[in-house]
């Protein structure tokens, strides 16, 4: 099979496996209420809409139904492989999308260059945070919107504590602070601290909380949330003394060893934050 093939089966498996599992839920207490957040703007004939880092098809979906007809939607991610999943997702308004490769915590736009930049809980990049949004507010137009969707204490326990042992049997001279950054990034005070002293002005904020259910370890694993945001993680660490895949590798053996097969309930915990530009 050639790796075009390959790559189309998996990203069919995924959009299979989210769709059973996620999707619903997901655009109820996430999408729904993130669009909901985003201001109308109607004095903005086409407004450029930062999208860094998506993952979730169904948030894309939710977006591109809000958007006038001549707004530019822009997808930064570091890794293009990804955006093949997104390309097709609404093919009524892909005139509307483009693509860049490119770091989130280091935008090459020029400064003052978006209306609006909308984030999903992408628990890869929280605990860089504070980069990340140093990134956005210096794209944001004076008075541009972020709406910044975090991951709070409470979320998905279970990868949390499959990670702490994976993590005292690989690297255990550094597992004690990796785990104080994780507590710290996901803080309400933490984050909300955080936005205002860089500049962001918290205009709303709201919990989303629910429950994902998997049949199976490999629903799980398979899914848009684990594998691009809880997974991805591992490899977004920033030691160079700690081998990410090494890590991941042996976090996958343990998701195996910790559920055996059993039906799985995932407990989520957001905190939406629409945000202004001052």
């Amino acid at each position: 099979m050639s790796s075009s093939s390959h790559a189309a089966e998996r990203i069919a498996r995924q959009n299979q496996i989210d769709a059973l599992c996620v999707d619903a839920l997901w655009s109820k207490f996430v999408d729904l209420p993130l669009c909901a957040m985003q201001p109308q703007n109607g004095e903005v004939h086409a407004p450029k809409i930062l999208l860094p880092e998506l993952r979730f098809k169904s948030l894309l979906r939710a977006i591109l139904k809000t958007l006038p007809q001549a707004a530019r939607l822009i997808i930064v991610d570091d890794n293009s492989a990804r955006f093949d999943a997104l390309r097709d997702c609404d093919p009524e308004h892909t005139h509307s999308l483009f693509f860049s490769t490119q770091h989130f915590d280091a935008l090459n736009y020029s400064d003052n260059s978006f209306h609006h930049i909308l984030t999903e809980p992408c628990f890869a990049s929280v605990c860089r945070a504070e980069s990340v949004l140093a990134s956005c507010y210096r794209v944001l137009k004076p008075n541009g919107t972020l709406l910044w969707a975090a991951p709070c204490s409470g979320t998905f326990p279970a990868f949390f504590d499959i990670f702490d042992e994976c993590m005292a049997t690989i690297a255990p001279q550094k597992s004690s602070e990796i785990r104080q950054i994780i507590r710290n990034a996901t803080d309400e005070a933490c984050m909300t601290e955080t936005l205002t002293t860089l500049g962001f002005d918290i205009q709303a904020s709201q919990f989303a909380q629910f429950t994902l259910d998997f049949q199976s370890t490999e629903q799980l694993l398979f899914s848009t949330l684990v594998e691009t945001h809880y997974l991805g993680f591992c490899l977004n660490l920033g030691y160079p003394d700690i081998d990410g895949r090494k890590l991941l590798t042996q976090l996958v053996r343990s998701f195996h060893h910790y559920f055996q097969g059993c039906r799985i309930s995932v407990p989520i915990r957001l905190k939406l934050y629409h945000t202004q530009k001052t």
